[in-house]
């Protein structure tokens, strides 16, 4: 297989750097990365150091200075859908989060919270909390009455573990969707999911991850989930949206937003980002070129009962409220 590197002496040279780290890795294991899909892992400042930690502080820290807000805005917006599933179920509704890191929408949807209260506890406050005092925090908010039951999927293991030790969820799947096979354990939790989520993380999880998701739910002949997510305007969905497809499902981009996700994090991000987007015709006035990522809102469910679903999508403008800046500045 012949592999081609361009060399371009306007990007950056983190851009190159982990442009090559992606060719190289290519080459040796001998698999064909799309050139337009690894342009957009390229432009895009790397944070998994955040990830990893024991507790979300040095995660918050970096969000907070970075104005990472997109999560206040989908609370409402999966709090919405998931009391829509309530009143058409009659049960507790099953949560699974794709790409939950230390359960942020688990916290922010069950306690009633928004990421200023988090960071208030984690960073100001508590800057090394103990799991006690988190266990405390948490306990003394106001909860759900055990109506949201989360299931979450991350690649890292310290952060599902915090989140697993704070009581934010029922379970967790240290699982990377699109290099390995679904664990028996996920198989049988994913059968009864009601409600699938992902803040910010599509687009790093792709067609493959929807692919084995959609194979188990039709495997298990479950009652089929609603999917609802958003996806940085950079990423195509074009992928995303054959799968769909192919398992009688629809996805259909909201009317929401676009929903500011967070600044970027130098010029050189912001430079090349805008390069790509504008490569591909995408309008970035008021929008990426005020100096923030933005991204899309989805929804998605089984052609079968979108009569039901679709007018709950078409509530969501009314529990929408944006932050300032969102589709202007």
């Amino acid at each position: 297989m012949l592999y081609h590197y361009q060399l371009d002496i306007n990007k950056s040279a983190d851009y190159h750097y982990y442009g090559a780290t992606f060719f190289i890795a290519a080459f040796i294991t001998g698999t064909r990365l799309p050139l337009p899909y690894m342009e957009e892992l390229v432009v895009k400042k790397d944070f998994t150091n955040i990830y990893t930690q024991k507790d979300p502080t040095p995660y918050l820290e970096k969000m907070k200075s970075l104005g990472y807000r997109i999560p206040d805005q989908t609370r409402p917006l999966y709090k919405h859908l998931a009391e829509r599933i309530l009143n058409y179920k009659k049960k507790p509704v099953k949560i699974l989060d794709l790409g939950s890191s230390y359960g942020i929408n688990s916290a922010l949807l069950n306690h009633q919270l928004v990421m200023e209260e988090l960071d208030d506890f984690f960073v100001q406050d508590n800057p090394q909390p103990s799991i006690m005092s988190t266990q405390n925090f948490f306990d003394n908010l106001p909860y759900n009455d055990n109506q949201l039951e989360f299931y979450l999927v991350d690649t890292s293991s310290p952060a599902l573990e915090f989140a697993q030790k704070a009581g934010l969820c029922e379970d967790t799947f240290c699982l990377n969707l699109e290099k390995e096979s679904a664990s028996t354990e996920f198989k049988d939790t994913i059968c009864q999911i009601d409600l699938i989520i992902s803040t910010g993380c599509v687009g790093y999880i792709g067609w493959k991850s929807f692919e084995k998701i959609f194979e188990n739910i039709q495997d298990n002949k479950a009652p089929l989930p609603l999917f609802a997510f958003t996806v940085l305007r950079m990423f195509p969905m074009d992928d995303i949206q054959r799968v769909f497809h192919e398992n009688n499902f629809a996805l259909n981009k909201t009317t929401i937003g676009p929903l500011k996700q967070r600044r970027f994090h130098d010029e050189a991000e912001m430079s090349d980002t805008l390069d790509l987007l504008k490569n591909r015709n995408i309008d970035t006035k008021n929008l990426e070129e005020t100096g923030h990522y933005y991204a899309d809102f989805y929804v998605g469910g089984p052609r079968n009962i979108k009569s039901t679903w679709s007018s709950w999508v078409q509530n969501l403008e009314d529990v929408f409220v944006p932050i300032q800046g969102n589709g202007s500045d």
